[in-house]
């Protein structure tokens, strides 16, 4: 438990404040766990509502981070924003998700 909470929490800075933005308006306890199941369901809500699937997205500039471009600027991609969206956004609600140490 200790080594996977410890490898697989980590959210680069950009990212953070690119999340917190976008669940600026949600009620998020600041400290302790969402349990799994609610983070789940905001996570879910926010990737199907507010961003598009599409196989041929935007591009988003190099000097830019990949988050932000995704969820604030084009709001549209496939798998791989998706998934990486969703494993930074996860972690930020503290749910230790994909790749880590």
């Amino acid at each position: 438990r200790e080594f996977v909470y410890g490898c697989y929490l980590e959210v680069p800075e950009e990212a953070q404040r690119v999340i917190a933005q976008v669940f600026a308006g949600l009620e998020l306890p600041k400290e302790g766990r969402v349990s799994f199941s609610d983070a789940q369901m905001v996570v879910r809500a926010y990737l199907s509502s507010i961003v598009t699937y599409t196989e041929e997205p935007k591009a988003i500039p190099e000097d830019e981070d990949f988050v932000r471009g995704f969820l604030l600027d084009t709001k549209e991609g496939y798998s791989v924003h998706y998934a990486t969206a969703a494993t930074l956004m996860f972690r930020y609600l503290g749910i230790p998700a994909g790749n880590g140490c």
